[in-house]
């Protein structure tokens, strides 16, 4: 070891190769830079964690692999090695970075972060509404969400500095609120501007609900590499209607089965759960239900004549809605299809008429929503298992 070479010296190597990888220095990589023996370099890094500029993970095994040039040998010759991996202190990297050019460049905010010893895969947690730029535009994005989560990218073949693609997860957090939670390396790849927006949501005070099992699922995608399915909602509904629909053949039932602003609530507020609600009803309300189809069903399967379908007494023909409820008393199932549909209207028209305070509650408006999607897709379930009962 060259003793002119100082201490500090070998820490601000050991910085700077962090500022270039965000990762680990071994022991034998000193010896590329100060002629510093595997032995000599491991005794050095244990020496920086008793004085707390560091972390090791302590005897770990490399391969060592050398190709002599000029030599008749096919395959490279390697030996193992047993040696530590060091980690500068958060302090050490702060310390190095704030004197050297790094600080200039104006380094965005969780590029930032990973200079200054943040873990890649560490989580950060934001507040619901952080979506609703992504929502507000689907022109531009495309947002897979669900309770366990999704992702966000951006609309478009060409990569630009405007291009976005980010998983996220959902975390329930106190007071029934969820957060949005996502790596440091996802949000590092962001363009500044992003950055810097994803930066003004974030979630310093709050409680972890432990029981999160929808979390669960987030984390064993993200850490555990395993193929875990997050369930779309709203592409399940998409299928159940075009399901139902093969069912009413002359004419299809539900007339489309898509809506580019339907979302769940982005925020934990009535008035957001209510736009939602409004956003449902225009794919399973009476606008989007063809009573010619009904009329043309109940007339096949139950021999019902055209004067059957005005009412009797305003005189009027029957609308959607009161067709479909006489379809469901004629099949004699629980399928309370029509009393979901009129529970949502009931929103929608809070939603469109009436002005709600955006306050937080208790109640978790999110699992509300999603809560009700499921009982119309439930609804549309029995709806078709009753038509094959005929």
């Amino acid at each position: 070891m060259d003793y002119n070479i100082t201490e500090d010296e070998i820490l601000k190597k050991c910085a700077e190769i962090w500022f270039n990888r965000f990762g680990g220095i071994s022991a034998i990589e000193l010896d590329k830079y100060f002629k510093i023996s595997n032995n000599e370099a491991m005794k050095l890094f244990e020496k920086f964690v008793s004085e707390g500029k560091g972390k090791i993970n302590s005897n770990v095994t490399l391969y060592s692999v050398s190709i002599k040039v000029g030599s008749k040998r096919k395959s490279p010759q390697g030996k193992k090695i047993k040696t530590h991996i060091f980690f500068p202190s958060k302090s050490v990297l702060e310390q190095f970075f704030y004197s050297s050019d790094l600080v200039k460049q104006n380094i965005p905010e969780y590029a930032k972060r990973l200079y200054l010893g943040a873990n890649q895969i560490e989580l950060i947690f934001f507040k619901e509404e952080v979506l609703r730029r992504y929502y507000n535009h689907p022109e531009k994005y495309e947002v897979n969400d669900s309770l366990a989560g999704g992702s966000i990218a951006s609309i478009g073949d060409s990569i630009d500095t405007n291009y976005l693609y980010i998983r996220f997860g959902k975390k329930l957090i106190n007071n029934g609120n969820t957060a949005i939670s996502v790596i440091v390396k996802d949000l590092e790849s962001m363009s500044h501007d992003e950055q810097k927006y994803w930066s003004s949501f974030e979630l310093n005070d709050f409680i972890l609900d432990p029981n999160d099992t929808n979390f669960k699922l987030f984390l064993s995608r993200t850490y555990d590499g395993e193929y875990v399915d997050f369930p779309d909602i709203f592409e399940i509904l998409k299928e159940k209607l075009k399901n139902l629909n093969i069912y009413f053949s002359i004419k299809p039932l539900f007339k489309i089965f898509e809506n580019i602003y339907l979302r769940p609530p982005v925020e934990n507020t009535k008035k957001a759960f209510c736009d939602s609600c409004s956003e449902l009803y225009k794919i399973i309300g009476p606008d989007n239900i063809d009573s010619e189809s009904l009329k043309i069903f109940l007339k096949e399967k139950f021999n019902y004549s055209e004067y059957e379908f005005i009412h009797s007494k305003t005189k009027r023909p029957l609308s959607s809605i009161q067709l479909l409820q006489l379809l469901e008393n004629k099949l004699e199932f629980n399928i309370n299809l029509v009393e979901n549909i009129n529970t949502i209207k009931t929103y929608r028209t809070e939603a469109d008429h009436k002005i709600s305070k955006e306050t937080i509650t208790n109640t978790n408006h999110v699992k509300q929503f999603y809560d009700m999607c499921n009982k119309i897709i439930n609804s549309i379930e029995l709806l078709e298992k009753a038509i094959l009962s005929l």
